[in-house]
């Protein structure tokens, strides 16, 4: 048997900024929007009856209250825009998702490394119709990388149709 290493050629392959993705559903952005508003609202809610009911300088800085309202304001939007950013595309060969405001990270799974997959919805994710697909590729003992805010027929379809790859 002899060795061969052929050059490929760069150019000739398929460009990842090519591959067609898909968005999320809007509701996965919403439902972070609102938890982190709720967590947020708990949290002032907390600080301010610590506040009122001991006598703690730090809890009366209006420094710290400034600083609170800002993230109050910030944090909730900047959720809701990076939930809305993730995006994801089954092509012939690998699985891809995209993601990220400021800094966009590409995560490419090759289907033939695939291990399983599975469909993972929490309480929250039910109440609105939503699930997550967890990708898990062959020696990683954690998901290669999860596909949140997916309808559960677009979780399922999608799916059968990884799992399909492998039976074929």
């Amino acid at each position: 048997m002899t060795f061969s290493n052929l050059p490929i050629d760069i150019d000739a392959l398929p460009r990842l900024e090519d591959a067609p993705l898909h968005p999320v559903q809007r509701r996965y952005a919403w439902l972070g929007l609102a938890v982190t508003a709720a967590v947020l609202l708990t949290l002032g809610g907390i600080a301010r009856l610590l506040r009122d009911a001991t006598a703690q300088p730090l809890l009366y800085d209006p420094w710290l209250w400034r600083l609170w309202a800002v993230a109050a304001l910030i944090l909730p939007i900047w959720v809701y825009f990076s939930r809305r950013s993730i995006a994801y595309g089954l092509r012939q060969h690998d699985l891809h998702r995209a993601s990220g405001l400021l800094f966009r990270r590409h995560t490419v799974q090759p289907l033939a490394r695939l291990q399983h997959v599975e469909e993972y919805r929490g309480p929250l994710e039910r109440w609105l119709g939503l699930s997550s697909l967890r990708v898990f590729s062959a020696g990683h003992g954690s998901a290669t990388f999860v596909i949140p805010g997916l309808t559960q027929t677009r979780a399922r379809t999608l799916r059968s149709q990884i799992l399909a790859y492998g039976r074929g």
